[in-house]
C-alpha cells in the first residue's frame, strides 16, 4: 500500500492486532471501533470503518489504555480505511490510577472523621 506521506518514522513499530474505540474530540457523539495494527512511541495505525477527517484530534481507548492524537493521514483500503495518528499523550495502566484514587479518597474521609 502507498501511503500519502514521506517516511519519517524515527522509531520501530510494534505489530499489534488490538480491537480500539476512536472519538473525535469535536464529535464526542462520533465513536467507532477499529483495530489497532501496529504501535511506536509517537505513532500509530489504525483500520477503520470510516474516514477520518486529516488533523482530526482524536481519543483512542483499549483495555486499560488511552491515548490522544491527530490524525496524520486517511486512505481507503478495500472497504476501510486506514489512518495514521501521532501521539501527543498517553495514559495507561488505568485501572491502577483509578484504585489508588479511589485508595487516597478512601484515607482522606477517614482523616476528616478523626
Amino acid at each position: 500500500m502507498a501511503f500519502p506521506y514521506r517516511e519519517q518514522r524515527t522509531q520501530l513499530r510494534m505489530e499489534v492486532d488490538q480491537p480500539v474505540r476512536i472519538t473525535l474530540l469535536d464529535q464526542p457523539r462520533r465513536v467507532q471501533k477499529g483495530r489497532l495494527a501496529n504501535l511506536s512511541g509517537r505513532g500509530m495505525r489504525i483500520v477503520v470503518g470510516e474516514a477520518m477527517p486529516i488533523d482530526g484530534a482524536v481519543k483512542v481507548d483499549w483495555d486499560d489504555t488511552l491515548v490522544l492524537g491527530e490524525v496524520r493521514y486517511c486512505v481507503p483500503e478495500s472497504n476501510q480505511f486506514v489512518i495514521g495518528l501521532e501521539l501527543q499523550h498517553s495514559l495507561t495502566e488505568l485501572g491502577s490510577l483509578v484504585r489508588l484514587s479511589e485508595s487516597l479518597l478512601a484515607k482522606t474521609r477517614e482523616n476528616q472523621r478523626v
